[in-house]
Parts: C-alpha cells; structure tokens; sequence
C-alpha cells in the first residue's frame, strides 16, 4: 500500500490550520502559582505518557509485521497480553492486536485493540511501503492502585522509509527507518479530559530506537506532535535532541529533550536523569524508572523547575 506522502502532509497542514484557528487559550490567574504549577506537572506527564504509548504500540506493530514474507504472508506473534489474529482472506490484509492484561513486566495493564491492515500486493520490506495502523480504545493504567488511566483512539499511517526488516538488523547494518503519521488521535485522560493530537515522528533502528520530529508547525521545526491539551489550549511539541529508547533499560526513553509550546509559555521536557537531576550513567532497577526534568517559562507566573519519575506508560 503506497500512499502519496506529500498529499498527506498536505493535508496534515490544512488541518492544522483549521485546528488551531479552534482553540482558545484558557488563562491563569497570576495568583493562583499552585493552579499553574498542578497545570505544568500535568501537561509534561500528559506528554511523557501518551507517547510512551505510542512507543510501545508501534514496537508491537513492527513485531507483528517482522515476520512478514517477500510474498507478503503473515505468521502471528505472541505477546504479552494479548491475543492476535491474522486475516489473509481479500484485497486487504489484517492483524488485529487485541489487549487484554497486563505487559511482560506487569507495570501496565491494557485493554483495547490496534489493527494493521496493507495491501495483500505489497512487502513491508520494500522501501516507503506503507501500512495502516488503527488504534481502537486502548486504554492503559499503571499497576494495581494507580488511578491514573489514558484512552487513545487514532487513525495512523506507517512508513518504512529505508526499506528492510527489522529482523535482519545486524552490527555495523545501515539504520532502518519508519516513519509514524497520524492526522487524527483522540486522547481521554482519567475517562474525563479530552484532547486532539496529531502526529509526524521517525524511529530510526539499530540497536537503539532513535525518534525525532519531522514535520514544521507555526514556524516550529522538528513537530512530533501538536494539536489540542486537556485544557483546551493549543500546544506544539518539538523534538529538540532526539529520544533514545533502548531494549536493555526495558524500553524507556534513556535521553533527548523535548520543547512543550502553548500560547502561555514553554516547558523543556529532559529525559534520562537520575533523581537529583543529572544524566543516568545506567538503567534504572527492575521496576524503577528514569526521572525527566521539566523546567517552564511563561506569562502567568514565576519560571518553575522539577524533576519527576518519567513514567513509561
């Protein structure tokens, strides 16, 4: 299935015109430092979350697609929690990816389904082949306790830009790269606040992940990801120093930075730190997170500075 590429940026940007002419800032009180604050904590872990979810379905969809064949046949995976199902039969063909427990190392609980669907005529190891991928209320929640619960719902397009398949990746092998679009992704935060993303990243594999921004936004290069946040503002995330995720620290972001733009101010959103702060020289313990630094500058209040536990769901 190759899809026209620049068409759909295309029509990345005239949505982006009409979205954002949509939404309103909501305004602070400068009296209210604990309102602001609580609205800063919550943005950064809105975005640290919601794209660690986008990492992890997509690390799923190029699991099931891996083992893809030359003639475009499909053997399904197992994973964690989940039950998979392949769909052969027509033009078009389907993996359902439905989410029903808990991941591997039983820290996030899932329910909802993502399905693939390409074109039976098409190799996914062929350069700038393209898949649809759908992601059907997926919801995601923390362990046991943990109240904090996201929902996604979105429409995405895949592209394997550099061709190949992950599964031949060798020492010294030239970098795979895909890239992620999305023009709709609907979020629900703790089954109450809505937002409205859009997407344009790239993962680049070796024996890292590497994701960067790649679309232009209101003058802001290197986009990941824009739209609408939880309080009705509009935001741009940029990707300033691209995000490392390694298999080795289970995953997670182990550096890069992200800058967090709304009408109000900006937050810098750093990754990979230990809890004072500093860059972590190792991954954290079985269970355990690396902290992120968020640091914010605006015209509502005083610049404000913390560092978290990132979360990787």
């Amino acid at each position: 299935m190759n899809w026209k590429v620049i068409s759909y940026l295309t029509l990345i940007a005239v949505v982006s015109g009409v979205f954002f002419s949509c939404y309103k800032t909501k305004n602070f009180s400068t009296n209210l430092t604990a309102q602001i604050d609580s609205a800063i904590i919550t943005q950064s872990y809105d975005q640290a979350r919601v794209t660690a979810i986008l990492d992890e379905v997509f690390n799923d969809v190029d699991s099931a697609m891996s083992n893809q064949t030359s003639s475009g046949s499909i053997t399904p995976i197992t994973l964690c929690g989940t039950a998979i199902t392949v769909d052969t039969v027509g033009h078009l063909h389907y993996i359902s990816i439905t989410y029903n427990g808990y991941t591997c190392d039983n820290l996030r609980n899932r329910g909802g389904n993502v399905t693939i669907y390409f074109d039976s005529a098409t190799s996914w190891q062929n350069p700038d082949d393209t898949i649809g991928v759908n992601i059907n209320d997926l919801t995601v929640a923390g362990a046991e306790g943990d109240t904090n619960r996201v929902r996604l719902n979105g429409t995405f397009y895949y592209v394997n830009n550099s061709g190949s398949n992950l599964s031949t990746l060798t020492a010294g092998s030239s970098p795979i790269v895909h890239r992620i679009f999305s023009p709709y992704l609907g979020v629900l935060f703790n089954s109450a606040d809505t937002a409205t993303w859009q997407v344009a990243r790239q993962r680049s594999y070796t024996f890292v992940i590497t994701t960067t921004g790649i679309d232009t936004v209101g003058g802001v290069a290197n986009v990941s990801e824009w739209g609408g946040n939880r309080y009705g503002n509009s935001f741009i995330a940029a990707v300033d120093t691209p995000l490392v995720i390694t298999s080795a620290c289970d995953y997670q972001v182990t550096r890069g930075q992200v800058q967090l733009t709304n009408p109000t101010g900006a937050t810098t959103l750093t990754f990979g730190l230990n809890a004072s702060g500093s860059a972590a020289t190792g991954c954290p313990a079985t269970g355990s997170y690396f902290y992120f630094q968020f640091s914010w500058t605006g015209s509502d209040s005083n610049p404000y500075s913390t560092v978290r536990p990132s979360p990787f769901w």
